[in-house]
């Protein structure tokens, strides 16, 4: 009896509507694309001319980080892995003297 008990409170947590049809659930999905159309489309860029957000909105732009790159520009490790590829890159090395 206390197998029943567990498998119907498990069934509880995710009920089975058998009674949705295949064209709500394709509704519901497009409404839910549609609020995040207008989230990315609208509430986003107005988010930007926050306080809160706008100096550092500025600085992006001004030093013109990806702003997807924006997290790694305040980690030291990353910092310094920038300092040693940009040097590994201005002067990549040579080999041995006679080798060339």
């Amino acid at each position: 009896m206390e197998g029943i008990a567990a498998i119907k409170k498990e069934n509880m947590a995710f009920p089975n509507k058998t009674g949705t049809g295949w064209m709500q659930r394709w509704i519901r999905l497009f409404i839910g694309l549609f609020i995040l159309w207008l989230l990315m489309a609208y509430v986003a860029p107005w988010g930007r001319q926050t306080v809160m957000f706008k100096p550092m909105m500025d600085l992006i732009e001004e030093r013109g980080i990806k702003a997807t790159s924006y997290y790694y520009t305040d980690i030291e490790e990353f910092a310094e892995a920038e300092v040693q590829i940009t040097h590994s890159l201005r002067y990549p090395p040579t080999g041995p003297a006679g080798s060339n």
